[in-house]
């Protein structure tokens, strides 16, 4: 059960990198 939710949030992070270009907001990862 839990290896299942860390592959979701692994992909989550993947596709967040991906979808968000480091370019067009770079604000958003000085936030975090």
């Amino acid at each position: 059960m839990k290896s299942i939710i860390l592959i979701i949030l692994i992909t989550n992070l993947l596709s967040a990198c991906v979808l968000a270009p480091k370019p067009k907001q770079p604000s958003n990862w000085n936030r975090v």
